[in-house]
């Protein structure tokens, strides 16, 4: 089975909204052994839309269509796939229960122009939206399927989820596997993988932010040998498989062992606060952090002297290893976390140049402290920084902390 995939809407066309449910699709595909040929983003022009529907259609014999569906005029997929087919628009009880229950739960009624979210292509199958009002369809026509669901990406991946990929055949011959790994450059990833020389298995490198993400593809049994092969090769490098994230690796770890922690942050400003309270659960682990920007509040909340913020600067060694200890101490928690940096783009200097970023963590009876400097923009500087805070975090739980380690990331 081919599969086509299209997002529709002129703020993923602009690049206003980031276009996040084709990837999430195409990877669940090719993870059930159907080959996605292509993604296309089109902007909402029916005519624009019924030509790459055209397109899919003749290319694929499923095509998987996000946005669109919504109650205003420029919502346009329901239209153009009863227009392609030929059949009229109907209205569906089950979307109006669907539209009267999502309101019931906001106390309102259903408003007027949500009837335009009434209306499917004639001989369509409902999909209910759990989340939204906008719920979807399937048309099939022939030998070929038509899916629609919602552009809100929490909408679609709930609806792919549930109501979609339970329904789809699981094709033998191709497996899609993701191993994410951080600490190393991509280039350091490749010379590892080059060297296991791949025969029967494609294999992609990734590099992004959060680490370098290898993708294998191929057979059941030669994508298993060689997820095997590389996690003893790259070893602690990596830290988790498909949709897993550094923070639920993290969080997992830390309730298995049964410790608590708190954070101090400047430069990242409580992003990874943020990320680590992302996990359900987290009061189990997470006693509180502490976004100490001034040297003021680093002082009066987590008990640093000024005058050694004067004498060493606060971004430094010795300043983020009591900023971990303050705030263990203020959380009353197993571990503390630290963190001060420049993340630009202004306050660098030759000593201390913009991505510059002590992280330390305390404990019991130790601490340890580690200078970065990452390279980006303000945004990518704070990401970066929290990522490698989780993985000394990890380490940590582990075991296999790199002291002494000086590193220029």
């Amino acid at each position: 089975m081919r599969a086509f995939i299209m997002s529709t809407g002129d703020e993923v066309f602009l690049g206003e909204v980031e276009e996040k449910n084709g990837g999430f699709i195409a990877k669940e595909l090719i993870s059930r052994g159907i080959d996605v040929i292509a993604r296309a983003v089109v902007e909402d022009n029916l005519e624009k839309i019924l030509g790459v529907l055209d397109f899919g259609l003749k290319s694929a014999e499923l095509v998987i269509i996000t946005g669109g569906l919504g109650p205003t005029h420029d919502d346009l997929t329901r239209e153009a796939v009863a227009s392609y087919f030929g059949v009229n628009l109907e209205i569906r009880e089950e979307a109006r229960e669907w539209l009267v229950k999502f309101f019931d739960k906001l106390g309102r009624g259903v408003p007027p122009l949500q009837d335009r979210q009434l209306f499917f292509p004639q001989g369509s199958e409902i999909i209910p939206n759990e989340l939204g009002t906008a719920c979807g369809f399937i048309l099939e026509k022939g030998e070929n399927i038509v899916i629609a669901l919602s552009g809100v990406p929490w909408e679609a991946e709930r609806m792919f989820t549930k109501y979609v990929l339970p329904r789809l055949p699981r094709l033998e011959g191709n497996t899609l596997k993701r191993i994410h790994t951080t600490g190393l450059r991509e280039a350091e990833v490749y010379a590892k993988v080059k060297e296991l020389g791949f025969q029967d298995v494609k294999v992609g490198i990734c590099a992004s932010p959060s680490g370098v993400t290898i993708y294998l593809r191929g057979g059941e049994e030669e994508v298993s040998e060689a997820v095997n092969l590389l996690k003893k090769v790259l070893d602690t490098y990596v830290y988790g498989e498909d949709g897993e994230t550094l923070e639920e690796i993290v969080a997992e770890l830390l309730q298995k062992r049964g410790l608590t922690l708190s954070t101090a942050e400047s430069c990242s400003g409580g992003l990874l606060s943020h990320r680590l309270t992302n996990i359900s659960g987290s009061s189990r682990y997470f006693r509180c952090g502490v976004v100490s920007y001034s040297n003021e509040a680093k002082g009066s909340l987590l008990g640093i002297p000024i005058s050694l913020i004067r004498d060493v600067g606060a971004v430094s060694a010795e300043v983020a290893e009591r900023m971990a200890k303050g705030v263990r101490s203020l959380g009353g928690s197993d571990i503390g976390i630290g963190i001060t940096g420049i993340a630009g783009p202004t306050g660098g200097t030759r000593e201390k140049p913009v991505g510059t970023v002590y992280i330390s963590l305390a404990w019991d009876d130790g601490t340890y402290v580690e200078k970065n400097v990452f390279p980006g923009n303000r945004e990518m500087v704070k990401f970066r920084t929290t990522q490698r805070a989780l993985d000394l975090l990890r380490r940590f739980l582990l075991g296999v902390v790199p002291f002494g380690q000086e590193r220029d990331s």
